[in-house]
């Protein structure tokens, strides 16, 4: 059994006699196997894996194959998976439930078929602390997903000075010219919906790709291929035409920005404090107020994952997180600039996984 599923199996004794895991993510990251339904038992160190009949096969192929861990007994979900179920854990006293990832409808369910059963909450925290500490392996999915990400850049950037000026080149075409290209050349899905904004658009930190031209000034893209389940995430903006001298300085400021944390950050570190190392240079310039999210968010079988670099939050980071720097300016109405990289948190500093320039490319 892999070393952090052994860890995972030792919190969950600690609190509880036994654990019903019912998120896809969470079933994935126990079994290694994707499904869209079923359950995983986990009770004195030993995993129990239902499926249903759509995925009983490929799961029984894929632990034959190796890529499910032997010791995980799998079952084919019956009708009657509730009964199932009770037959694993009705002589627990108690089992922890995934309190943050299933609804209150089905919480009821729950209380009512397991009624002898005290279901205690969290499970959800358990997975999130375990996750956040990458495995070797888990590390090399992020490092392989980023460098199609980072590949993907490098052409994109060739098919907007191709493009640029022609009718038929809008938002949404050169967004959907990112997610091809991605799964083209590697991705097994994008690890979230691609941000194409141009022009006044590119104030949105979250904006949306439209069926409009690509507008002149600054133009933003975030995207991210998976590979293997595991997430990459990077930012870049580029300039249509030349920028002014106050676009300029908002692109310095924002890499200024960004350079700092990289700098410093490192594992064990406050996240408030690494938040801070950012928002000082962008403050210090005078955009006090134009940098409105955290500088960052942990990733790996999701894209936003616990835990984050967030202001005045006073919780540490601990080593083994991928996570990422990604300051930005946004002005209301004019223009923005975000530059993301993802990073891997180590006692003496970072391990930068993003490879891309960051130098303003003007098109």
């Amino acid at each position: 059994m892999r070393e952090n599923i052994k860890s995972l199996c030792n919190k969950i004794s600690e609190k509880a006699d036994a654990m019903l895991v019912t998120s896809p993510v969470n079933r994935r990251y126990v079994t290694g196997f994707n499904s869209s339904d079923g359950f995983v038992v986990i009770r004195d160190g030993k995993i129990t894996f239902i499926t249903d009949p759509r995925y009983y096969e490929s799961a029984c192929i894929k632990q034959r194959n190796g890529c499910i861990d032997e010791e995980i007994v799998i079952e084919r979900q019956t009708p009657k998976v509730m009964l199932q179920l009770k037959q694993l854990l009705d002589d627990c006293k108690n089992v922890l439930f995934e309190d943050k990832n299933i609804s209150y409808d089905r919480y009821l369910h729950f209380c009512e078929v397991f009624e002898n059963v005290e279901l205690v909450t969290g499970g959800s925290d358990i997975f999130s602390c375990c996750r956040a500490v990458k495995t070797p392996e888990e590390l090399q999915k992020i490092k392989t997903a980023q460098s199609i990400t980072d590949k993907a850049f490098g052409y994109i950037v060739n098919f907007i000075a191709d493009n640029i000026g022609k009718d038929d080149f809008t938002e949404k075409a050169l967004q959907l010219e990112l997610d091809y290209y991605m799964m083209k050349n590697g991705a097994d899905g994008l690890a979230f919906d691609t941000i194409v904004v141009s022009g006044s658009k590119s104030s949105l930190p979250h904006g949306v790709a439209e069926d409009v031209p690509v507008a002149k000034g600054f133009l933003t893209m975030d995207f991210g291929a998976k590979f293997s389940g595991y997430c990459s995430d990077m930012t870049r903006t580029v300039c249509i035409g030349k920028p002014d001298n106050d676009m300029k300085r908002v692109y310095d400021t924002t890499l200024e920005a960004q350079l700092a944390a990289l700098d410093k950050v490192h594992g064990e570190m406050v996240s408030g404090e690494a938040d801070k190392l950012a928002r000082d240079v962008i403050d210090t310039a005078g955009y006090r107020g134009a940098f409105g999210h955290s500088l960052g968010h942990s990733l790996g079988l999701e894209i936003h994952e616990s835990p984050n670099f967030s202001p005045n939050a006073q919780y540490t980071v601990p080593n083994g997180v991928v996570i990422s720097v990604e300051p930005g300016i946004y002005l209301e109405g004019k223009y923005g600039v975000r530059i993301e990289d993802i990073v891997y948190l180590k006692d003496d500093g970072c391990e930068n996984l993003t490879g891309s320039t960051k130098h303003l490319i003007v098109i």
